[in-house]
């Protein structure tokens, strides 16, 4: 679905501190880049990671992701960090120990990259050469053409511009008598003398108004080389050819080097697509005979065809969904399409905005808005990065290589569904432990990776309140704040990671858990903050979700990453959320406000972040004004209950 790109993956290992650049991999080496990251992990370095770069020759621009780092980190590291680190682009350090895995592998590194160069470079200068022009026929100058006028022939054309000059001159001196006539039949004091300087002024400036630029126009003073002999032809906008004089002459043999050749045919683009290593066998061999050229002064071939046959799958998968289909499914089926998009633009030969067009309109027959679908359809690679939103993309890129090949193979969408809807795979517990303290035992010892939605919140302005009232008055907001945290966590069925100092983190099943449960929260912080004045605080929450790494009873990875930038863009009292979370909280009674789009650290892309409005309805407090003073001022052991 992307333009004409030069993808590359990039081996990068931490020693002392400093990421430097180990080795750099071709596009189809994406397994060969892991596997010498993996080896460098056991070569003594303290961390290693792939990078890869996407290079767009029609923007000049470059994407950049880690496809993998070190298990033992605690979450991906940003790219710009490992890039500036590195010194940049094949950035320099700290040199590698002769003989270890990393010195022997960077020479190999080298070599490749300078056949890769060499490559690059041959193909720039085979497609900036252009063909020599012929040699023009220039006509041979002609004895009529060589001489200048006589001396003889400029004299007649001067006394015939004199003689045409003559009669607009008299004419218009004539006008000008009868006007000084008329001024003095009105009494107007005008000498004799003064009408005849004015007469013979007149006379002699319309003269030379019009004797002038004649003169200028049809004689040629002086004695110069042939015209030939500086004259150039040219190539005008609209093809003819016309002459200009140059101020030295120009010799006869170098006038066709001056000649511009002419315009050549543009030819129509050839994009190749990035080999998938991850394709069975016979679909690689569908997707590699599928070279995209499309037509040419046009982004597509033919998207009305790929856009026929995207319906007649959609037709299909809605007889398998079903009459009714929920969000999950709905974003399921969405990237299943996406997948099937990439597939069949191949086909059709269709690149660029007419596919992008072809895209949004199948995604916004499932039910999203257009602005949803252009924003989810441009942002594709990043929902990728999730394993479970690429096996579903993967899905239906499969199903529309198997319809290349036969128009009647099976989408296989009942497979792919159960696959989408299959929950996350859990650690068995102990044969002698029962269900109900495996319910309540933090999750510890679980490892893996399954879809929740993340969660923080932070008490606003925190330190300076802290500096201005006390410790005892931020130890008592505290724990006020903790107890009406745990309370919506624990109603929503949510689980606390860790406290943050001044918030805490902590995921639920699902998205939607958590904005109800925020919503709790912050009614109640309004709450108590109605029913103790003297203790009142500001809280924000951010949210996302996603698939983070679960371990030893803590989360890691790119959603926790982007919900703490969410919380940092929250202002207070609110409560902001991802794109992904309110593309799953759809249709599901909230509204979603757009809070402003946002370069946020760690994500190539800008991301953009939406407001969830509430409302604190009008409700008393079940513990009066002055027990909530009496608990606070035992350092608020227990929360007052409010009305829910």
């Amino acid at each position: 679905m992307s333009g004409q790109k030069l993808v590359s993956f990039e081996v990068y290992y931490l020693q002392g501190g400093r990421w430097q650049i180990h080795a750099r991999f071709g596009p189809n080496d994406r397994e060969q880049a892991v596997e010498e990251a993996k080896q460098l992990d056991t070569g003594g370095f303290d961390a290693s990671c792939v990078i890869r770069e996407a290079f767009d020759k029609a923007t000049n621009q470059s994407e950049e992701a880690v496809v993998y780092y070190t298990p033992t980190l605690k979450s991906r590291p940003p790219v710009g960090q490992i890039t500036n680190a590195s010194g940049g682009k094949g950035g320099s350090g700290e040199p590698a120990p002769e003989g270890s895995v990393a010195a022997n592998a960077k020479k190999d590194a080298a070599k490749r990259e300078r056949a890769f160069n060499r490559k690059q470079k041959a193909e720039a200068a085979a497609a900036a050469k252009k063909k020599a022009p012929p040699p023009r026929d220039i006509p041979e100058p002609t004895p009529q053409a060589d001489e200048r006028d006589a001396i003889g022939e400029i004299l007649l054309k001067v006394v015939l511009v004199c003689l045409i000059s003559l009669i607009p001159a008299g004419l218009i001196a004539y006008g000008s008598y009868h006007s000084i006539a008329w001024a003095r039949e009105q009494d107007i004091n005008i000498s004799v003398k003064a009408a005849q300087f004015t007469l013979i002024a007149v006379f002699i400036l319309s003269f030379a108004a019009f004797f002038v630029p004649m003169l200028r126009r049809y004689v040629t003073f002086g004695t110069k080389k042939p015209l030939i002999d500086t004259i150039v032809p040219v190539r005008d906008i609209d093809g003819l050819e016309s002459t200009v004089a140059l101020e030295e002459p120009v010799p006869l043999d170098d006038l066709a080097a001056e000649i511009p050749p002419p315009p050549e045919e543009p030819k129509p683009k050839t994009v190749v697509y990035e080999a998938d290593p991850d394709l069975p066998p016979e679909e690689a061999q569908v997707a590699s005979e599928l070279s995209v050229t499309p037509v040419h002064g046009a982004d597509g071939g033919n998207p009305e065809a790929m856009s026929d046959e995207l319906e007649r799958m959609e037709l299909e998968a809605r007889r398998v969904v079903g009459p009714t289909m929920d969000d999950y499914t709905r974003f399921g089926l969405t990237l299943f399409f996406a997948g099937a998009g990439e597939a069949l633009s191949r086909k059709f030969k269709i690149i660029g905005k007419a596919a992008l067009d072809v895209m949004v309109k199948r995604v916004m027959s499932l039910g999203n808005t257009e602005k949803l679908a252009r924003g989810f359809i441009a942002n594709i690679e990043e929902y990728l990065l999730e394993d479970r939103y690429f096996g579903m993309y993967r899905h239906g890129r499969s199903a529309a290589y198997r319809r290349i090949v036969d128009p009647n193979a099976p989408l296989g969408l009942d497979e792919a569904l159960a696959e989408w809807r299959k929950p996350a795979k859990q650690p068995a517990a102990p044969e002698e432990e029962s269900a109900s303290d495996d319910a309540d035992k933090p999750e510890k010892q679980q490892t893996g990776e399954k879809f929740v939605a993340v969660f923080f919140t932070d008490i606003v302005d925190s330190t300076a309140k802290q500096q201005k009232n006390g410790d005892h008055w931020m130890m008592d907001v505290i724990r006020a704040h903790n107890e009406i945290v745990r309370e919506g966590i624990k109603k929503h069925g949510g689980r606390e990671i860790k406290h943050t100092g001044d918030g805490i983190m902590a995921t639920f099943p699902a998205a939607n858990n958590a904005i109800e449960a925020s919503i709790l929260m912050q009614r109640g912080f309004k709450r108590f903050s109605s029913v103790m004045p003297d203790r009142e605080f500001e809280v924000r929450v951010g949210i996302s979700a996603g698939e983070p790494i679960h371990e030893s009873g803590d989360i890691f990875g790119t959603p926790v990453n982007l919900a703490a930038r969410v919380l940092s863009k929250t202002d207070p009292n609110q409560i902001c959320v991802s794109s992904i979370v309110r593309d799953l909280c759809q249709g599901k009674g909230f509204q979603f406000k757009p809070h402003g789009t946002f370069e946020l650290k760690g994500f190539p892309e800008a991301q953009v972040i939406y407001q969830v409005p509430y409302t604190v309805p009008d409700a008393v407090p079940l513990m009066p004004v002055q027990a909530a003073a009496e608990a606070a001022s035992v350092g608020v052991r227990s929360r007052p209950r409010v009305a829910a």
